[in-house]
């Protein structure tokens, strides 16, 4: 018993069948006439790598393709006939294609695709067109939230010269192609959509695609370098009311402190973009840290002047009060009084001991009191006591001590205003960049 031994050849591709395809597709064929009444192109957007996002620019560089398939019907032919050749290659100068232009980009706008790119065709007429390139489009940056910000970027891909009767524009797919993408050391793409829209000129219509990507930026840079820094300037701040004054550096260091805070803002002033649509919360914070330099360098200064005043002066009227009112109780300032109780002996026969303002204004008034009763004239201490009801004259700090009270009490102040300002910052922007995704 025999059996049939069926063997299956396939047709060896040669030039001669492809020479052949080409001449009997191109015979008559006029690239300047649309392929039908209403030719519909679909595009897919396949994205290799985000390049940069220039803040300062408001631009967005992207390096892909953008994939284009049609339908030509002037170009088919039987793959039997031409030894089972299904593709033959073409160049742009040969079949018609469409004139598309990435309409938001940022420099010269020109027609899509290199003069040297071929174009792929199947024999039922699909036309395949890859162009690529790096597209650097308009991105409006939101620099509210920087740099924990998020940023909405667009390609938007329309047809030039073409209305929308004669081409349409439809998407391939429902979403940008990642396949291929490599990561950024700065942005993080989070999400991508894809749209479709009209563009009205002169009263034509054309077809529009919009390919948008969600981006992230990666802040742990920004933390190391920008924020830390920031929070640890504005303690150096406060740290300027604990300098002495007999060291002579307090003004020294206070202007330090504000010049290395105006590079910190000249340094995040470079990199925002010139606009006044958006303001930026670091900046805030940053020019309110600047603000308290500038106030702490005025009350640095004005105490200073309190200091070196000689030794004898007395103390303005309304610091006295203000100081033995409510300052003191503040700062819980506590004088050390030198007290000599064995005389001949040096440093060793003087102690100190603690006082506070009211022990001494009250040891003080009494004995003034015991002093004003040992006198003949009564109407004289009565003067006395109408020119100083509240015993002010007998205020028992000097102006040094004054000015050290005042230290301590916006040491306090300073203190609290930058943690209470730094940690509302911290939160404002970590809650609402949160929020405004």
């Amino acid at each position: 018993m025999y059996s049939k031994l069926t063997i299956c050849t396939r047709a060896v591709f040669t030039t001669t069948h492809a020479n052949n395809i080409h001449t009997a597709v191109l015979t008559n064929y006029n690239f300047l006439v649309r392929p039908s009444d209403t030719v519909t192109v679909r595009a897919e957007l396949s994205v290799l790598s985000i390049n940069t996002v220039d803040i300062r620019t408001q631009m967005m560089s992207t390096s892909g393709w953008i994939s284009f398939y049609w339908t030509d019907s002037r170009l088919t032919w039987t793959p039997a006939t031409y030894g089972d050749i299904e593709y033959i290659y073409l160049d742009s100068t040969r079949i018609w294609k469409p004139e598309l232009v990435v309409d938001n980009t940022v420099g010269e706008i020109n027609i899509l695709g290199s003069s040297d790119l071929l174009f792929r065709v199947k024999y039922n007429g699909e036309v395949k067109w890859d162009p690529l390139g790096v597209y650097e489009t308009k991105c409006e940056i939101d620099i509210t939230w920087y740099p924990f910000d998020k940023q909405t970027c667009s390609i938007e891909l329309t047809s030039w010269g073409f209305i929308s009767s004669h081409v349409t524009l439809e998407h391939l797919v429902t979403y940008v192609n990642t396949e291929d993408y490599e990561l950024n050391g700065e942005w993080q793409l989070i999400k991508n959509e894809i749209s479709s829209s009209q563009l009205v000129e002169e009263g034509e219509t054309f077809s529009q695609l919009l390919f948008t990507m969600e981006i992230q930026r990666r802040s742990g840079y920004y933390i190391l370098n920008v924020i830390f820094p920031i929070t640890l300037v504005a303690v150096l701040t406060t740290v300027t009311f604990l300098l002495p004054a007999d060291s002579g550096e307090k003004i020294s260091y206070i202007l330090t402190i504000l010049l290395a805070l105006a590079v910190l803002l000249t340094l995040i002033a470079d990199a925002m973009p010139t606009t006044s649509l958006h303001t930026s919360v670091m900046g805030v914070f940053l020019a309110m840290t600047l603000g308290y330099s500038t106030i702490a360098i005025v009350i640095t200064v004005l105490n200073l002047r309190l200091q070196v005043k000689p030794e004898g002066t007395k103390v303005p009227r309304w610091l006295q009060r203000i100081c033995s009112g409510c300052l003191v109780k503040l700062v819980c300032y506590r004088k050390d009084e030198v007290v000599q109780l064995q005389p001949g002996k040096g440093e060793a026969g003087y102690v100190k001991k603690e006082t506070n303002i009211k022990k001494i204004m009250k040891e003080k008034l009494q004995r003034k009191s015991a002093t004003t009763a040992w006198k003949a004239d009564d109407d004289t201490a009565k003067r006395s006591d109408d020119e100083n009801p509240d015993g002010y004259d007998d205020f028992p700090y000097n102006n040094k001590e004054v000015a050290e009270i005042i230290d301590r009490f916006f040491f306090f102040l300073f203190a609290a205003v930058n943690v209470f300002t730094t940690t509302g910052f911290l939160m404002v922007l970590g809650i609402g960049s949160t929020l405004a995704s």
